[in-house]
């Protein structure tokens, strides 16, 4: 195999090839092939990273291309390839590397395709290529495909617009992002991961560390293993029911993790804060601690009150005769009762010109007293007093009003009636004796000014008893009830006589039955002869 070759410019391909030394030569000099090589290679990817087509000097004819290695091929204009089979290339675009390809126009691609059958590219499976302008792909089956994207290591991937993925199987996915470390992935707009196997999958999310991930929108997993996945709207603990909703007590924005539910880490040398969103040290919270509690004054005495330490323990008490002190726990608070006991065991009491003492009785006012000799009104009136019950209550000028009018009434006597005749009514003088009197049939008795009269239970004398047309007759040899319809029961003699008919005998035998008509009648002696 041939071996010595150079690089010429074909006017037929309009392009620099490489051709052997033996082949005749199409109007340019031969030189040192790597030198040129190298200086061709450096010159185009030079030429290409950058954002302008236009070169330092043009030494060969306008739409300049560069083709090197079999079925090489530069489609765009000032394009370079370099390497066997490279068909596609952008306008002012650098293509390196067995079967690289860079369409996008301004771009590079370095880097040999190992695996022809990975379906890396979007629009023609099973081809490598990147095919965003103005953008690179340094490495291996790498791959940049947004706009001004950056793609450095093997199988690393920018895809997003404005994308950048360095390392091995790096994927910048979203747009405006940043992939840095084997396995990192920004697969969402605005974000950063970086670190092996760090990921941040939520919009402006920011994963730093190996194994970092930032799950939630504006969170931010710091250090290795870190883990950010509390979304923002969380409303910090203890919080006041004002203002809850403020940006000092609720986040807008995604949660900052130093670790995880399974890793806790320290942070160390933070400054003490000044605003009210500002981390704290542990020195602040000492200070905090050190001045936590609360001042206690008693008798109004606020002016030199007792300093309360935080968990120190107040103690409130009562005299247990007259006060009683109580708490009561609830869901919200601890309540302190102070009561005063329904029975007070005191010496005095004093409520203005009023008091009360064991020893004085009761004031009212300097012109009454209570003691236990008595009540000593000064001359003054008693109001508001009820009319007396018993002997020993005092009475109110009504009463003695009403016992003057008996008393004027007096001396005229009453008058009294019976039947209720009142036209022939007797008049009793005062301190006359009126007798109510009964007869051996009727008592009469009286409990002070009450007159009970009362029929007797036995009654004597008595010839007959009504009542509307009924009637008992009482006679010395007879007894006899009717009841003005007819029936009759005479008691006489030996026999009870019914309705003047039916004798009943003392004997025990009836007399005067009639014949019986029905079957429950009773039959006579007659009629029992009949059917014998």
């Amino acid at each position: 195999m041939n071996k010595v070759f150079k690089v010429i410019w074909s006017e037929a391909r309009n392009a620099y090839v490489v051709v052997s030394e033996m082949a005749k030569s199409h109007g340019t000099k031969s030189c040192s092939t790597k030198k040129l090589l190298a200086m061709l290679i450096a010159t185009g990817i030079m030429t290409c990273a950058s954002v302008a087509p236009a070169m330092a000097a043009n030494l060969a004819p306008e739409d300049t291309k560069i083709e090197v290695g079999k079925d090489a091929s530069v489609k765009g204009s000032e394009g370079v390839a370099i390497g066997p089979k490279i068909q596609h290339i952008g306008t002012a675009a650098a293509a390196v590397g067995a079967q690289a390809n860079a369409t996008g126009n301004y771009s590079v691609a370095m880097g040999n395709l190992v695996n022809v059958d990975a379906d890396w590219n979007k629009n023609h499976p099973g081809e490598w290529r990147n095919s965003g302008d103005f953008s690179v792909a340094l490495g291996s089956q790498s791959g940049a495909w947004g706009a001004v994207s950056t793609a450095v290591g093997a199988l690393s991937k920018a895809e997003g617009d404005f994308a950048n993925a360095i390392g091995s199987y790096a994927n910048a996915s979203g747009n405006y992002t940043n992939a840095m470390g084997l396995y990192s992935a920004a697969s969402a707009d605005y974000t950063n991961a970086m670190g092996i196997y760090s990921a941040a999958s939520a919009d402006y999310a920011n994963a730093i560390g190996s194994y970092a991930k930032a799950d939630v929108a504006y969170s931010v997993a710091l250090g290795s293993a870190s883990v950010a996945d509390r979304e923002a709207g969380v409303v910090g603990a203890f919080a006041p029911e004002q203002g809850a909703d403020s940006l000092t007590w609720k986040a807008n924005g995604g949660a900052v993790s130093v670790g995880s539910a399974t890793l806790t880490r320290q942070i160390t040398n933070v400054a003490a804060g000044t605003e009210a969103t500002d981390a704290v040290n542990v020195a602040q919270l000492k200070a905090a601690t050190e001045n936590a509690g609360w001042n206690l004054s008693t008798g109004k005495e606020i002016t030199n009150p007792t300093k309360v330490k935080s968990g120190a323990i107040v103690d409130f008490s009562g005299d247990d005769e007259n006060i009683t002190v109580s708490k009561e726990e609830n869901e919200n608070a601890t309540l302190v009762n102070v009561k005063l006991n329904r029975n007070l065991n005191v010496d005095s009491v004093n409520a203005g010109d009023y008091f009360m003492s064991s020893e004085s009785g009761i004031g009212f006012g300097g012109e009454a007293y209570i003691t236990q000799s008595g009540l000593n009104a000064n001359d003054k009136v008693i109001t508001n007093v009820a009319a007396g019950v018993y002997n020993t209550d005092a009475v109110n000028v009504g009463q003695l009003k009403e016992v003057e009018e008996v008393a004027a009434n007096a001396n005229k006597g009453w008058n009294l009636s019976t039947n209720g005749v009142a036209t022939e009514a007797t008049n009793v003088a005062p301190g006359e004796i009126v007798d109510f009197s009964g007869d051996k049939n009727i008592s009469v008795s009286n409990d002070k000014t009450k007159v009970k009269v009362e029929l007797n239970k036995d009654l004597v004398g008595i010839e007959t008893i009504s009542n509307g047309d009924a009637k008992l007759t009482l006679g010395g040899l007879s007894t006899e009830l009717t009841n003005g319809q007819g029936a009759s029961v005479k008691l006489f003699g030996d026999a009870t006589i019914i309705n003047g008919k039916v004798n009943v005998y003392n004997d025990g035998r009836i007399a005067g039955v009639a014949a019986g008509i029905n079957d429950t009648d009773a039959v006579n002696v007659s009629q029992l002869k009949n059917s014998a």
